[in-house]
């Protein structure tokens, strides 16, 4: 497996924290959590699993990881709360920059994707189409084991 590093940019005049793993055989692949974090067990399953078919970037949501908010993030990140319904916009555009920032870190023009699970389907797919130039785009609320086989496979074409 390729060391796996930590890294801090800068999207929007907010600091992105996370973890990748570079110089894998196929593409940059941003990995999105259940819980937002980099710091996360499925993220590190993959990194595990994957490290040597692709770039692995993992980096903490808005809100979530190193960007927990005590004012915002309970509320903020709770579908059921209206103040998440009136921050989304917000929170998609942010999450769309950091793609941007992320993008250039993985490698710039190359082939990038974006995996990613949880309660986030909606989220993910809207900031991917926003900042462009991810393909695939593959999100899975509960994915099981053969859903990773099949999103490997799918990188491996990439």
């Amino acid at each position: 497996m390729n060391a796996t590093q930590s890294f801090c940019l800068a999207s929007r005049g907010d600091r992105v924290r996370g973890r990748w793993a570079p110089g894998g055989a196929g593409p940059a692949v941003v990995l999105g959590a259940p819980d937002g974090c980099a710091a996360h067990p499925w993220i590190d399953s993959r990194f595990a699993a994957w490290a040597e078919a692709a770039t692995l970037v993992a980096p903490d949501l808005p809100l979530c990881g190193s960007r927990t908010s005590e004012k915002l993030s309970q509320h903020g990140l709770d579908a059921g709360h209206p103040l998440a319904a009136r921050i989304r916009g917000d929170l998609e555009i942010q999450f769309a920059a950091d793609l941007g920032a992320i993008r250039t870190l993985a490698g710039g023009a190359g082939p990038i994707a974006f995996v990613g699970c949880g309660p986030w389907e909606a989220w993910f797919r809207a900031a991917c189409e926003r900042a462009g130039g991810f393909a695939p785009v593959l999100v899975a609320a509960e994915p099981g084991e053969a859903w990773h086989e099949d999103v490997l496979r799918q990188l491996k074409r990439v």
